[in-house]
């Protein structure tokens, strides 16, 4: 065991670090929290691989509000070469609550890319994992479907495509302002939102709220008698987009920036938006969610959001079809996420009607 310095965002407490597995010139360690050398390797990341490449550039404002985190890392003479963070949650599925650990962060030094470390080490990291974590859990990950790579990895490691994760992007040229948004700051206002939430989400599975409310950044829209009908949490995104796919793609990465009109939607250089998660609207209303998005973009002074759906899921059709979703949206509607998930003391009956449930998509998660 050996204790070494945690983020900057915690730059005087001391974490916890094991070593699982040793055989030279590579080890398997396990960080109890998140060191500061792992943020600037995340830093200088670029994620994605076949479809859109890009760096976040907000990994180190991200990486505090991860529930109960640990690093499992490839090091070799003590940089890190691959890394994984499992995040420890419980997640619900209707009235039943289950420990879940989501995996993040899943990356590769681009120097030793191709090399195999993960094809080596991932079984033998997942079963590691697993014995800290006896009883009952599921681990699930998220893999662009472009990253074949990555599908593979994960794959190895145990893991199982559950659902596709669909990409809805929502952008205006001109955000309108509307009256009827507001905060939700009280208290009374937040356990109906809370309440309202887990209506909305019952059917669904992987349900967790622990971002809502987070940085006051949750908005609401009332109608004219000041009954809540819509709500939505929001996080500030910011990415470099270096590369995406095609002439098309390379033709857009050269000219976007370039093009005053269309850079408020989309600028490769410096790609900042809004990523929605914990939508809720009352039945009938749906079209009213164009007007709170629309609404908070305006008072955040942005131009694209972006949330994510379950392909499955029953508001697919209506948040999709009832409203223009403007220009962003054909440029990334096909970017889909593989949910890959593997199921520890299940019986095969308890994880098959986990997996029927369409899944909930947290922004935080994705984004």
């Amino acid at each position: 065991m050996y204790l070494c310095k945690a983020g900057t965002f915690k730059a005087h407490i001391m974490i916890q670090k094991d070593i699982l597995l040793s055989e030279a010139p590579h080890t398997v360690v396990r960080y109890h929290g998140i060191p500061v050398h792992a943020i600037d390797f995340w830093k200088r990341i670029s994620w994605g691989a076949e479809g859109a490449v890009y760096q976040n550039l907000l990994v180190e404002e991200h990486i505090p509000h991860i529930v109960d985190p640990s690093l499992l890392a490839i090091e070799t003479e003590g940089q890190l070469q691959a890394t994984a963070v499992f995040s420890h949650v419980k997640v619900q599925s209707g009235p039943q609550l289950y420990s879940c650990h989501y995996i993040r962060y899943f990356a590769t030094d681009s120097a030793v890319r191709g090399q195999g470390l993960t094809k080596r080490y991932g079984h033998q990291i997942m079963s590691l994992v697993k014995e800290q974590f006896p009883g009952q859990a599921m681990y699930f990950a998220l893999v662009e479907r472009g990253n074949k790579a990555s599908f593979k990895s994960v794959q190895r490691a145990g893991y199982e495509h559950t659902a596709t994760i669909k990409t809805i992007g929502f952008s205006r040229f001109f955000p309108r302002r509307s009256s009827r948004i507001h905060l939700c700051q009280s208290s009374e206002e937040r356990r109906l939102v809370l309440q309202k939430l887990h209506t909305f989400y019952w059917e669904h599975a992987l349900v967790q709220f622990n971002p809502v409310f987070l940085h006051n950044q949750y908005y609401v829209l009332k109608d004219h008698s000041g009954k809540i009908i819509a709500g939505c949490q929001y996080q500030r995104c910011h990415w470099r987009v270096n590369k995406m796919p095609g002439f098309t793609g390379k033709l857009l990465i050269k000219t976007l920036p370039y093009l005053p009109m269309l850079r408020r939607i989309f600028n490769p250089k410096s790609f900042k938006f809004l990523a929605f998660e914990a939508i809720f609207v009352e039945p009938g209303a749906e079209a009213a969610l164009a007007e709170l998005f629309e609404g908070i973009l305006q008072l955040e002074k942005l131009n694209t959001a972006m949330y994510w759906l379950d392909s499955r899921d029953p508001q697919f059709q209506a948040w999709t079809q009832r409203f223009p979703l403007g220009l962003i949206h054909p440029f990334i509607k096909s970017n889909d996420v593989y949910m890959m998930q593997s199921f520890q003391n299940f019986s095969e009956a308890e994880a098959q009607a986990f997996k029927n449930r369409p899944f909930y998509a947290s922004a935080f998660d994705y984004a």
